[in-house]
């Protein structure tokens, strides 16, 4: 009797260390998948705000372009106009000038 009490000890002490090393083993993928989805999570979010900041990006870009039209047409009607106004300018002095030289000449 002692002996099969033995043997079912020892058997119960396997056992239990078959169990022990399965938990571990378990415990271990368990670490290594929660690792794993931590880590596809983390990619994720940081994707998701990557791409969230790109189109505010984008947006402030295109409402920035819009507010930005009426300013650069005024801007280009005055880079006309003082164009225009300093051509004319320009005849004056050039007619100026001239008149001066012809009639600096006929003395």
């Amino acid at each position: 009797m002692d002996g099969q009490l033995i043997s079912q000890v020892k058997e119960a002490e396997f056992e239990a260390e078959k169990i022990i090393s399965d938990a571990k083993e378990k415990a271990e993928e368990n670490f290594e998948q929660g690792k794993k989805i931590a880590k596809e999570s983390y990619e994720k979010i940081v994707s998701d705000a990557k791409n969230k900041a790109d189109l505010i990006l984008e947006d402030a870009k295109n409402k920035a372009l819009k507010e930005s039209e009426p300013i650069l047409k005024m801007a280009k009607e005055k880079a006309i106009e003082i164009e225009k106004t300093q051509q004319s300018k320009l005849e004056k002095v050039v007619y100026n000038l001239t008149e001066r030289i012809i009639n600096n000449g006929d003395s």
